[in-house]
């Protein structure tokens, strides 16, 4: 719920996670009431990132995470050219970016994932639900091939995720 945009359930159960900020919403009634796919205008709320950079450094900025089709709050497809200038702008600070596609995800928009239909390749991706047609409650992280070796590859000697895994050495 800390990184969440739904304001109601931060409020009703506090923010539980330190150090985590949030972009502008990119719902603009009064531009974009009745666009009835990308909204035209919006995209200049990516410059957020800028902001966000600038008052706390882009090193201390882990990850940007964005819903592109946000559901829960309605279904508001990100304006035109946003979530290519968010991919512009966490590469250009070094920022992961990562695509919620818990909802958007397995075809929901007529494509594999909303990264398809936006043509923007994220860092990393949530899915769930559609893994499994939503019978069974699944889900998975996809990640690039980046943060794949900065997690798994290291010293010779050294085991990736040396803490172990939940189902380490079950048969």
């Amino acid at each position: 719920m800390s990184v969440g945009g739904m304001v109601a359930n931060r409020r009703q159960f506090a923010t539980h996670l330190p150090g985590v900020d949030h972009i502008r919403h990119t719902h603009d009634l009064a531009r974009n009431a009745f666009a009835k796919d990308q909204p035209d205008h919006g995209a200049e709320l990516a410059d957020d990132v800028e902001r966000m950079v600038a008052l706390h450094g882009a090193d201390t900025i882990a990850a940007v995470i964005v819903e592109p089709v946000p559901g829960s709050t309605a279904v508001l497809p990100a304006p035109k050219g946003y979530l290519q200038r968010l991919r512009e702008l966490c590469t250009k600070h070094g920022i992961l970016l990562i695509f919620d596609e818990v909802i958007t995800g397995f075809g929901r928009l007529g494509t594999p994932f909303a990264a398809n239909f936006y043509g923007v390749t994220p860092d990393m991706m949530t899915t769930a639900k559609g893994i499994t047609n939503g019978t069974v409650p699944c889900g998975a992280v996809f990640a690039s091939r980046q943060v794949h070796d900065g997690l798994m590859v290291g010293p010779d000697n050294a085991m990736e995720l040396f803490h172990g895994y939940t189902y380490s050495a079950h048969p």
